[in-house]
Order: structure tokens, then C-alpha cells, then sequence
């Protein structure tokens, strides 16, 4: 009756080890396809353009890291099978579940962080935000930053008054939100004339060069500023142009 206790664990131990080594092998294919994914997606570039720090390239490495480990923890669990030592067949047991978990939560990250940031952005927008994952939330920030203490308080006001030759006539109806601006001074770019001369004085905190980067880049491909709603003005594009005609939130999910 032992014997055949004995025999009965052992059979159901190298069954959960034959299907652990597959789905371990299996699910290695799928890290390297969420490996690809993670790196491809724009959500990556552009935090780092944000951020100066490749999250992506991290993402990547551990993510193939697991692949390969996967497959690793597969093949041993298939040739250990076989091994009488119980103990060698538990570690593959162990280590192959192991690996199925970090991959779950691995993929979970993604997910939150990259293939949700569109449903993220929306939600900001419409004064929510629920579960926000933090590198979500610093970026987003950082263009409410930039449109509500930077270009919103300061542009065309005391510190940084407007040269009065301004076209009035681009900027159409939005002429109305003139009212309460200086325009007796010299400033025409915001970037040029309003954020170095804040920095100067040290009235602005230095924004990352990368975002700095990120918000002319958007402004230039995509002729749009801000996240939520257009400034009146741009951040590196002269007044001389007009407003904003729309946000930089459609090119950012692209």
C-alpha cells in the first residue's frame, strides 16, 4: 500500500512537472512578444524623451531575460523528469513557477504603464485618475506643468509682457482672451524670451532637457501644444503664428 503511495505522488509530481517545463517553454515565446511590444510602443520613447532614462530598454532586457530563463527552466524540467532525486524535480517545479509568476507580473507592468497610457491620458483629462501608475502620472504632469504654471501664468503678463506688434487677427475669436495681458514689452517666444529668462532670474525651476525637447518636437511635426487644451500660446513657436490649434494628446497615442 506505501509502494503504491509512493508511486501515485511520484506520478502526480511528474505530471505537474511535464506541464509546468511546456507552459514554461510556452510562455517564453510570450515574453519575447511582450518584450517587442513593450519597446515598440510610443508610450517608451517618449518617456524617455521626457525622462532622459530608457524605461524601454529595461523593460526589454528583463523581459527577454525571462524568455530565456523560461526556456531554460523548461528543458531542465523535462530532462530532471526523469532524475530519481525529488529534490532536483521540486527545484524545476519551483523554479518554473517562479518564472510563470515574474513573467505574469512582468506583463501586468506593460500593460499598466504602456498599452493603458492612451485610456490614462483621457481619464487626466476629464479630471480622473484612478490607479495611475507613477511614471504615467509624473509625465502627464509635467505637460500640466508646463501649460498651467509656465505658459498659462506667465506669457504676455508683467514678467514676461508682449511685444504689441502681435497679429491679433490669427488669433481669430481667442483675441477675446487678450483682455488682462501686457503687451508693452519685448517677449514674442515664449521658450526664447519668457522660460531662459525665468531660469536666469530663478523663477523657474529648469525643465528636462528631454521633455524640453519632447514638447519642440510635437510642436514642430504636429503644429499642436499642451495636453488637455491648447495654450493661447506655444512653447517654442513665436506668437506671431497664431494659437495652438489643437492638442498634443492625438500625436502622443500614435
Amino acid at each position: 500500500m506505501l509502494n503504491e503511495l509512493v508511486c501515485l505522488r511520484r506520478s502526480v509530481v511528474r505530471t505537474i512537472l511535464y506541464l509546468m517545463s511546456y507552459a514554461s517553454i510556452l510562455l517564453s515565446g510570450f515574453a519575447f512578444y511582450l518584450a517587442h511590444g513593450s519597446y515598440a510602443h510610443n508610450f517608451w520613447q517618449v518617456s524617455y524623451n521626457a525622462f532622459s532614462f530608457d524605461l524601454g530598454i529595461l523593460v526589454f532586457v528583463c523581459l527577454v531575460i525571462n524568455g530565456i530563463v523560461s526556456i531554460l527552466l523548461g528543458i531542465a524540467g523535462l530532462k530532471l523528469i526523469k532524475d530519481p532525486e525529488c529534490l532536483l524535480r521540486y527545484f524545476c517545479f519551483a523554479g518554473s513557477l517562479s518564472s510563470c509568476v515574474a513573467l505574469l507580473v512582468s506583463g501586468s507592468t506593460i500593460s499598466n504603464h504602456a498599452y493603458h497610457f492612451t485610456d490614462d491620458m483621457d481619464l487626466f483629462c476629464q479630471g480622473g485618475f484612478p490607479n495611475i501608475a507613477l511614471i504615467t502620472e509624473t509625465y502627464l504632469n509635467a505637460f500640466r506643468e508646463v501649460e498651467i504654471n509656465y505658459i498659462e501664468r506667465y506669457m504676455c503678463k508683467d514678467f514676461c509682457a508682449c511685444t504689441p506688434k502681435i497679429n491679433r487677427d490669427k488669433f481669430g475669436s481667442r483675441a477675446d482672451e487678450f483682455d488682462g495681458l501686457s503687451f508693452d514689452g519685448t517677449s514674442n517666444l515664449f521658450y526664447d524670451d519668457c522660460y531662459l529668462k525665468g531660469l536666469r532670474s530663478g523663477r523657474f525651476e529648469e525643465l528636462k532637457p528631454g521633455f524640453i525637447s519632447l514638447l519642440k518636437e510635437m510642436e514642430l511635426a504636429n503644429n499642436c501644444q499642451g495636453l488637455c487644451n491648447p495654450n493661447l500660446f506655444y512653447f517654442h513657436k513665436s506668437n506671431e503664428r497664431g494659437p495652438p490649434p489643437n492638442t498634443c494628446q492625438e500625436p502622443i497615442k500614435l
